[in-house]
């Protein structure tokens, strides 16, 4: 269980593996342990990101529609994957996903993590 919560969350619990103030608490999930195997998971998830984002087609729109949607998709997988690697360990800024208990702290994760999504697509119907 400890391994695979590792792998998919990246921390055992919920704090960097770096320390904050160090260089490499500024570079994306992924990329901030010494894992080789990480860095091909990230680098091959990222591409996917910016392939998903860039090539997204939405019938019935204007070309400015279609760039704002691909614009929404990039911020909105970006914001994610930035929220679930507990970028710069923005975890502890919000309830339930600072708490010590791990169960705990995966429901408020998983709690922000739709809030989140709801705040983006409420931008995105507001905007457009």
């Amino acid at each position: 269980m400890k391994i695979a919560s590792r792998l998919i969350l990246g921390y055992s619990d919920g704090q960097s593996d770096k320390p904050e103030g160090t260089w490499r608490s500024w570079l994306l999930p992924g990329f901030r342990t010494s894992n080789p195997f990480r860095w091909t998971l990230a680098m091959l998830w990222y591409v996917l990101i910016l392939l998903f984002s860039t090539r997204a087609v939405v019938s019935g729109v204007s070309a400015g529609q279609l760039t704002a949607y691909r614009i929404f998709y990039f911020v909105l997988l970006i914001t994610q994957t930035l929220w679930f690697g507990n970028y710069r360990n923005g975890w502890r800024y919000f309830p339930l996903s600072r708490d010590p208990r791990r169960p705990v702290r995966l429901l408020g994760v998983a709690c922000w993590s739709v809030v989140f999504f709801f705040l983006l697509l409420l931008c995105l119907i507001l905007f457009l």
